[in-house]
């Protein structure tokens, strides 16, 4: 994907966060903006991040050779805006290159989720064990009490894992993370998609196996199938119509 990025190109990044991603396309020669929504905090910033309303870039027509985002299209409530004014942006022979999760890293990362859950049950009952020996011991405290949510609260925790992006459900983010679907997304949205380029890592929410080295990991991708996957798109059209998202 890098060999996109050459020097001298005009490069928007949406969902900027700390400027990670922005600092290292910076470094390969590129002039970068990069904008994100306010809101969050990061401990270190590594490139200026300007801030805009999700939707509208404070920008000209025809300002950036390329748009980029990653893990940021599955957030967007209002993707057909967005889409469109990337269209905007964009000059004549632009690309747009969005990263984004596949369903497999949503398949993984639910099973992680109850794993996860295992794990921190095995944690709280050696922990209880740990805290009731040492309160039986010559001078040793009785274990605090804590406040804990009601226990249908704790069964849908537990039960459903939480949707990643603006999704109703991680089950129904099968089908939304899938690569059919986003193709559609872009041919509704004024898109023609010159590339798709499947990642070379496998990993999954919760972090489960935080120690894995990359080479495992490219193993693991030709195997279980990669968590991300980029599409690189250029505009077919740029006049106004209803998109799909």
């Amino acid at each position: 994907m890098q060999s996109h990025f050459k020097p001298g190109l005009r490069v928007l990044e949406i969902g900027g966060g700390s400027g990670f991603q922005a600092a290292i396309i910076d470094s390969w020669g590129c002039s970068v903006t990069s904008v994100d929504i306010p809101g969050r905090s990061w401990p270190r910033s590594f490139f200026p991040v300007s801030f805009y309303d999700g939707e509208h870039v404070p920008v000209p027509d025809d300002s950036f050779d390329i748009v980029f985002s990653s893990n940021v299209l599955e957030h967007v409530m209002r993707l057909p805006e967005l889409l469109a004014e990337t269209r905007r942006v964009l000059q004549a022979g632009g690309v747009s290159i969005h990263v984004m999760p596949t369903s497999s890293w949503r398949l993984w990362t639910s099973i992680a989720h109850y794993v996860h859950y295992v794990r921190r049950v095995f944690q709280r009952v050696t922990g209880a064990v740990a805290r009731r020996a040492l309160a039986e011991q010559p001078g040793g405290e009785a274990p605090g009490t804590t406040e804990r949510p009601p226990i249908w609260t704790v069964m849908r925790r537990v039960l459903l894992p939480a949707p990643h992006g603006e999704y109703k459900s991680a089950g129904a983010e099968l089908y939304y993370f899938s690569k059919r679907r986003w193709l559609r997304v872009f041919a509704n949205n004024g898109f023609e998609v010159g590339e798709v380029i499947d990642g070379e890592l496998f990993y999954t929410g919760r972090c489960l196996a935080p120690g894995l080295s990359h080479r495992v990991r490219r193993r693991l991708a030709r195997i279980l199938a990669p968590s991300t996957r980029a599409f690189v798109l250029r505009a077919t059209r740029r006049e106004s119509h209803e998109g799909t998202g």
